[in-house]
């Protein structure tokens, strides 16, 4: 039983590492981070020794996941100019040439508050 909680530990702490490392993939680290923090919160409760001490670190890692991926999700979102998102602004982005990167980017700096030319 002792081994089970350990590998629900080592499970979340690889998913509170994921969390970080792809905090940037919105949904992949948040899902990461929501599923290691269950996890964690499990080995807290029932775990013992090292079980335990693996699922506080988890917990520590996928609580910080979380936060920094609110962070980012919130940054992204309050600079995003919602009233350039028209549907003829949106049409004209998607007929674009992926290809003319400059083009791609003047269209696409339309719908952000911030410049991407450095980008």
């Amino acid at each position: 039983m002792e081994n089970e909680k350990k590998g629900l530990a080592i499970a979340s702490l690889i998913l509170g590492i994921f969390s970080l490392i792809c905090c940037t993939c919105y949904g992949i680290g948040l899902l990461c981070a929501l599923i290691g923090l269950i996890l964690s919160v499990v080995c807290i409760a029932k775990g013992k020794g090292k079980g335990k001490t693996i699922g506080i670190v988890a917990c520590v890692l996928c609580s910080l996941g979380l936060v920094v991926q609110v962070y980012i999700t919130t940054f992204v979102f309050m600079n995003i100019r919602w009233d350039n998102m028209t549907q003829e602004n949106i049409e004209k982005f998607m007929q674009v040439d992926p290809s003319d990167r400059e083009e791609f980017l003047r269209e696409l700096q339309k719908f952000f508050k911030f410049d991407l030319t450095g980008y």
